[in-house]
């Protein structure tokens, strides 16, 4: 290495290592097994070598693609082997190698988040000589009790935890894990749930004292479970806001079926077998939508709850003038029971009675709609049919091809190149 802006690449870290003769103090979250190998074959040579490695002991290091817990676990039964002490910075971000006059400042890759640079016009690192080595290795454990970083031992329970904690939720590999992150700034499953959107009516079972019907009208009503007579075909008319102000407009049922097809086909994907998915940068024009659909069911339900009203009255004076003459003849045994015959108790016994069946026989739910997000997972990711299904179906419905390349090309910020993995053709 030459330049002073250049790359901490694996093989521009095993040559400073491989050159110290007299001075190595490697300080980082962690390294690849790359390193580990070399700094271990490097702790054969302590007999004229200063070596100090100071690392963090945070399993999300791990996760995070800093470095290989295999690493770790060479790099720790080596210096038990040669009696050196790890030492542990926690939550330390930065990387410096130190080979004798030589330190290299460099920003680790978290490789599960991005691929990392591999050229020198990219890039993440200082060369620097001289009297910066020495300023640095005093800043180490080189300098005892007052020493900036490394100040603890790395305590060998410490891995153990560590270890067993990233077995038991291991890292992904770094490949997927880079191409899932892509994926779900880009595309999420979505399920649009609406509920109480339509009038619904039941059959109920009228107690003795009400069967007896001479009213023709209201026999026909009640036997066909008290339907309301509310024209849902033809619509209620109702004010909604429009790009022109406001305005009336007709809804019923179907309006809203097919205001709802029309906003899962502008901004939903059907991915068979697996559900619809919607682009990130979509969501906002779909929300946007569905709050307005939102508004105009809010209005339709206000509107219709007020026709529900007036036929409660009507089924409500009808029952009264049907049966209020025939109870104050033969009042109903209960109202006989508690003395309560006369014609305000029946007429207040018959209107509680008619609500109650009403409002049995004729639902009309509060008017609402859910959106479930979910991000793709990465089972789908490993699987290459459902990936090819998944580019089929956004190509078809007109992704652009800058979004279908940063989501199925393999890249720096998507996927590690790696002989296992493939561009996903069309």
């Amino acid at each position: 290495m030459s330049r002073t802006f250049t790359t901490a690449t694996d093989e521009n870290l095993l040559e400073l290592i491989q050159a110290a003769k007299h001075r190595l103090i490697v300080i980082a979250p962690a390294v690849t097994t790359a390193v580990a190998k070399i700094l271990v074959a490097r702790m054969a040579d302590l007999s004229t070598l200063s070596l100090d490695i100071i690392l963090d002991a945070d399993s999300e290091v791990y996760r995070l693609g800093y470095g290989d817990i295999e690493a770790l676990t060479a790099i720790r039964e080596a210096s038990c082997r040669h009696m050196v002490e790890l030492r542990e910075q926690p939550g330390i971000r930065i990387g410096v190698v130190v080979s004798d006059h030589r330190t290299l400042v460099y920003s680790p890759v978290p490789r599960n988040v991005e691929a990392g640079s591999k050229t020198e016009e990219k890039p993440n690192a200082l060369l620097l000589e001289d009297r910066t080595a020495e300023a640095l290795a005093q800043a180490t454990a080189v300098a005892g009790p007052q020493a900036e970083v490394g100040q603890f031992g790395l305590d060998p329970d410490q891995i153990e935890t560590m270890v067993k904690d990233l077995e038991a939720n291991p890292p992904q590999p770094f490949d997927l894990s880079r191409k899932l992150r892509v994926f779900r700034s880009e595309v999420q499953f979505v399920e649009l749930k609406m509920k109480n959107t339509k009038l619904r009516s039941r059959r109920v079972q009228l107690p003795k004292e009400l069967q007896k019907l001479n009213d023709h009208d209201l026999r026909s009503r009640i036997n066909s479970s008290l339907k309301t007579p509310i024209d849902l075909e033809t619509g209620i008319a109702v004010t909604v806001e429009s790009n022109d102000g406001k305005k009336k407009i007709n809804v019923n049922e179907k309006y809203f079926e097919r205001e709802r097809e029309a906003l899962e086909a502008a901004f939903f994907r059907e991915w068979k077998g697996r559900g619809k998915i919607i682009l990130r940068r979509e969501k906002d024009q779909a929300e946007e939508q569905l709050k307005r659909l939102k508004q105009r069911i809010k209005s339709y339900h206000e509107a219709l709850q007020k026709k529900v009203e007036e036929n409660k009255r009507a089924f409500r004076s009808q029952l009264v003038t049907e049966f209020l003459e025939q109870w104050m003849f033969e009042p109903p045994v209960r109202l006989r029971m508690r003395g309560e015959t006369d014609y305000d108790s029946c007429r207040t016994e018959l209107e509680r009675q008619a609500d109650e069946l009403f409002d049995k026989a004729v639902v009309l739910g509060e008017a609402d709609y859910e959106v479930v997000y979910k991000d793709i997972a990465i089972e789908d990711l490993e699987d290459p049919n459902r990936m090819q299904e998944l580019r089929q179906l956004m190509h078809r419905t007109g992704i652009d091809a800058d979004t279908l390349n940063r989501l199925f090309e393999i890249g720096d910020a998507a996927a590690a190149k790696s002989p296992k993995t493939s561009v996903i053709p069309n």
